[in-house]
């Protein structure tokens, strides 16, 4: 993993805590990752400079992985912190039904 992709891996934790703080009931998951991926990109950016030298495409393919990555990341924390308010949560990390998480 590069130095970009461990700095931009920590701002993925960062915006997920921050993302589950918020209510998640009704998420338009396209919108979010546009957004996201529109902020790795101006990350990215900023830290490379504003000449890519010819990597714009990778660019973009990165930032679109990570916005992949963070959504599919919350969606998960999401359904488990529903579990756990429903009660179906064992902290050993088992279900209800006794089959691993």
């Amino acid at each position: 993993m590069t130095q970009i992709e461990k700095e931009l891996a920590g701002l993925v934790k960062s915006c997920a805590k921050q993302y589950l703080n918020q209510r998640a009931d009704k998420v338009d998951w396209e919108q979010r990752r546009y957004e996201i991926a529109v902020s790795i990109s101006n990350g990215v950016v900023a830290r490379i400079g504003l000449n890519a030298g010819g990597r714009e495409d990778e660019v973009a393919s990165f930032a679109v992985r990570f916005a992949d990555r963070l959504i599919m990341q919350l969606k998960a924390e999401a359904n488990r912190t529903r579990s756990i308010k429903l009660g179906n949560h064992d902290p050993r990390g088992y279900d209800k039904e006794g089959g691993e998480r």
